[in-house]
């Protein structure tokens, strides 16, 4: 099931899915349809959210976003970037790969590459990618570090802040939350959003620490 839930944690409404083999990743386009992506067949479905309505794979366009791996550790996460209507997808693990993909879902056809070997960056897996050129807070979409990607590793419990050629600009220690990291993303307030595997599963959200006050003033 594709559901909607609020920051409180409550759901506000759902769309039941069918004929999906291993759905992961997902990411939103400009025109507001989502493309999720299927882990074991390495592909990306366009579809658009209708709250109730049934969500067929076998109705949906696509194309391939990675190798058809059959296995769990395939296509685990998808980021679209709006500057050039690419996508950035990444391959869990045996090995990790983060592709740059191009592709149309009129025709089905694409074509997906390596930015950088994974490997350097000594993660056990990858379990999701963010394109900070898609934040909706336009000082971040259009900042400087616009070209850059998260990436969250669900086994090594770390989200990185990286370039596109691997260079880790930050990394963010999430071990003591005690929970698997899946999916990552970001709100209009610029907060970073991960969601959590387990029972319950849970959202956690990341917001800039307040900058506290330079000035000074006389309370007498």
């Amino acid at each position: 099931v594709v559901m909607e839930v609020g920051f409180a944690g409550q759901q506000i409404s759902q769309m039941p899915m069918a004929n999906f083999a291993d759905p992961e990743g997902f990411t939103m386009l400009p025109d507001g349809t989502l493309v999720l992506a299927e882990e074991r067949l390495g592909r990306a479905y366009r579809f658009a959210y209708a709250a109730g309505n049934a969500l067929d794979r076998s109705t949906l366009a696509s194309f391939a976003v990675g190798p058809n791996t059959g296995t769990n550790s395939g296509s685990e996460g998808i980021a679209h970037d709006p500057r050039d209507g690419s996508f950035v997808a990444i391959k869990e693990k045996n090995p990790s790969n983060v592709f740059r993909v191009t592709g149309s879902f009129a025709t089905g056809q694409s074509t997906y590459a390596d930015l950088f070997p994974a490997s350097g960056l000594a993660l056990a897996d990858i379990a999701d990618v963010y394109a900070l050129a898609a934040a909706p807070a336009a000082a971040i979409a259009s900042g400087p570090d616009a070209d850059d990607l998260l990436l969250l590793s669900q086994a090594s419990n770390r989200l990185l802040h990286v370039t596109r050629t691997g260079t880790v600009r930050a990394s963010v220690d999430l071990a003591g939350l005690g929970v698997n990291p899946e999916g990552t993303t970001m709100d209009d307030a610029g907060r970073i959003i991960l969601c959590a595997d387990g029972v319950p599963s849970r959202l956690y959200v990341f917001a800039k620490a307040p900058t506290p006050c330079p000035c000074t003033a006389d309370l007498n």
